[in-house]
């Protein structure tokens, strides 16, 4: 991921919450430059709790970005409520700082 150093402007990563692997084969059929890979659906189909391991798959890629990128722009489609548990040990913002620090969680 080197040929993020050539950009001159921050580089946010999205990171989309995929609570199951019919929603990651949903984004793969239909969401232009979306590619969810068949590794990440097997974890999901294999899973006890897809949702629980969607928050982990979240959680890796937001600790992927954290080397590559600027920030991480998190989509979780009406699961706002998930966003500290994604963000859990990874030593970014407590939850509990979001207002202290001006942050807001938008709601669409």
């Amino acid at each position: 991921m080197g040929f993020l150093a050539n950009y001159r402007v921050p580089v946010i990563l999205g990171v989309v919450l995929i609570k199951n692997a019919k929603v990651g084969e949903f984004l793969n059929r239909h969401i232009p430059g979306i590619q969810v890979p068949s590794d990440l659906l097997k974890r999901l189909e294999g899973a006890p709790d897809p949702l629980t391991e969607g928050v982990k798959l979240a959680r890796e890629a937001v600790f992927w970005a954290r080397q590559f990128c600027q920030g991480v722009h998190l989509m979780t489609f009406g699961r706002e409520d998930l966003i500290p548990a994604i963000l859990a040990g990874l030593m970014i913002v407590r939850p509990r700082d979001f207002q202290r620090l001006g942050l807001t969680v938008s709601r669409f």
